[in-house]
């Protein structure tokens, strides 16, 4: 007999994928991507180009950007939640580590030899670097935003437009603890 989505061996197969993407994909949307930001400071989430009030979506303006959001997958920036779940303050050596959790050594310890312990915390040292190693949150910079438009005005004034202002503008959530910049363009005698 073929095997068919009402196979029972079939099904669980099926089962067992559905419950991992599940669990997968609970796990990203529970991570906090603002985590590693730190108090009055505010994760760059979008950067926007207007011209005319219309917005400029053209790629060759991403040049003179110079702070841009953390690259995103499917929607989902997963670099930064990899990121996030390392930890800046764990321990950098076995011994440091030893030290900090001297009830989960003393376990490894026990049920292992000294040698074996020291690369238990060893390997979960280099874990934590691992996750560490990953895109951090871009962190909203007053300088950049301000350098930022004056390359927009430099550049829109090599395409002619000798009396323009690029006015730069942050929208911040203070709540989610993200931003949006807003680069706009105006004509000198147009002020907003």
């Amino acid at each position: 007999m073929k095997n068919t989505i009402f196979d029972v061996k079939c099904m669980a197969k099926v089962m067992k994928k559905l419950s991992f993407y599940f669990l997968l994909i609970l796990f990203f949307v529970a991570c906090n991507s603002t985590k590693h930001v730190a108090e009055n400071e505010y994760m760059l989430s979008q950067n926007y180009v207007f011209v005319d009030s219309a917005r400029d979506k053209s790629a060759e303006l991403e040049k003179f950007i110079l702070q841009k959001p953390n690259p995103k997958l499917l929607g989902a920036p997963i670099g930064l939640y990899f990121h996030n779940l390392g930890n800046h303050d764990k321990p950098k050596t076995a011994l440091k580590w030893a030290n900090k959790h001297p009830n989960k050594y003393k376990f490894v310890k026990n049920i292992f030899s000294e040698k074996q312990s020291i690369v238990y915390a060893n390997e979960l040292i280099k874990l934590n670097k691992w996750f560490l190693s990953f895109d951090a949150p871009v962190i909203i910079s007053e300088n950049k935003v301000q350098r930022t438009s004056e390359n927009l005005e430099a550049y829109y004034k090599t395409k002619g437009y000798f009396e323009s202002q690029v006015i730069s503008k942050i929208n911040r959530d203070t709540i989610k603890k993200k931003a949006t910049i807003e680069y706009r363009y105006v004509e000198e005698n147009q002020q907003c």
